[in-house]
């Protein structure tokens, strides 16, 4: 049996007054905009993925089938507050968080510090403006489709 272990690291867009106000004027509308942020959040994904550390040598665990970092990061969804990227690997939260003065991980009781490489924030950083763009234009479209 799998553990899956999901980090959620990324930037939020809150339109939580947007989708109420689309959702009134019809059902299934403000949802809509979820699907937006969704389609927004995979250009920092991308990102994400390839400014991952990546060791080619690295092979797969056989016993815990343990992949490269960057094969576990993707768009994890999107609610009414936020779009998400999500990675399912157990150094993720290293690699995104850690301060790189205390020990992050022992293995065999040998303290390793790791720094982090924040690829998520940085992608989202260098992918902030073709986001908003998707978002703005996306909702620019939504509204004129249903002729508001």
């Amino acid at each position: 049996m799998a553990i899956r272990n999901d980090l959620t690291f990324g930037t939020s867009v809150d339109t939580r007054d947007l989708r109420a106000d689309l959702e009134s004027v019809q059902v299934g509308l403000g949802r809509q905009v979820g699907k937006l942020l969704q389609e927004a959040a995979d250009p920092i994904a991308r990102q994400a993925r390839n400014l991952a550390p990546y060791d080619p040598r690295h092979r797969t665990n056989r016993k815990d089938r343990l992949g490269h970092l960057r094969d576990s990061i993707s768009v994890g969804g999107a609610s009414a507050a936020a779009a998400t990227v999500v990675s399912t690997h157990p150094a993720a939260a290293v690699f995104e968080w850690n301060d790189g003065v205390r020990p992050s991980i022992a293995p065999r009781g040998v303290p390793l510090t790791l720094k982090a490489v924040q690829m998520a924030h940085k992608a989202a950083d260098q992918q902030l403006a073709a986001v908003e763009r998707t978002v703005a234009d996306g909702i620019d479209r939504l509204i004129a489709s249903h002729g508001l």
